[in-house]
């Protein structure tokens, strides 16, 4: 009743027109503020994701040419009937060249480590055979093969006895025979 007897021209109408007027405006902009916060965070999110994304695409390109250059250990038929030597072989799937490639092949009973020849360049598709017959010589145990090489980016990485490859920091010493 009080609102009905109220007319427009009324200065109380007028306040109650500018208080829903000041409201709805504070709303909009309380609604804008956190809608601009939600969206804000999603962007950030989604930023987050790409930049994953991104780093594992890269990642990825990084180790594409160091995970087709591999190393292992072989037995060749010797001359002899029923003698045969072992060998490090290096090969380079990649299409890229591989440098500074230092295979080591490592036996636990042995006394030593032996560190195959080293190759400062390793071309695409090349496989490279290293007689290793005077480390296993006497030992009980099958030696392993462990390979430190840089990519064509100058990136240096190991891989270990059991194929693992790892990115080397250039900080790192150069790869240790584990006895």
């Amino acid at each position: 009743m009080f609102i009905a007897a109220t007319t427009p021209d009324d200065p109380l109408w007028r306040i109650i027109v500018d208080v829903a007027t000041a409201v709805g405006t504070v709303g909009a902009v309380v609604v804008a503020v956190w809608i601009a916060v939600v969206e804000r965070g999603r962007a950030d999110k989604a930023r987050i994701a790409a930049e994953q994304e991104r780093d594992a695409l890269r990642l990825d390109e990084r180790e594409s040419q160091a995970r087709r250059i591999v190393g292992w250990l072989e037995d060749v038929p010797g001359p002899a009937f029923n003698q045969s030597h072992t060998v490090i072989v290096v090969t380079n799937g990649s299409d890229l060249p591989a440098f500074a490639v230092s295979p080591q092949a490592y036996s636990p009973d042995a006394a030593h480590a032996r560190v195959g020849e080293y190759i400062p360049v390793l071309p695409p598709g090349a496989t490279v055979r290293r007689d290793l017959a005077d480390l296993v010589q006497g030992t009980k145990t099958r030696p392993y093969a462990i390979l430190d090489f840089r990519d064509a980016a100058g990136r240096r990485w190991q891989r270990d006895e059991t194929g693992g490859l790892t990115l080397v920091s250039e900080n790192d010493p150069p790869p240790q025979i584990r006895a």
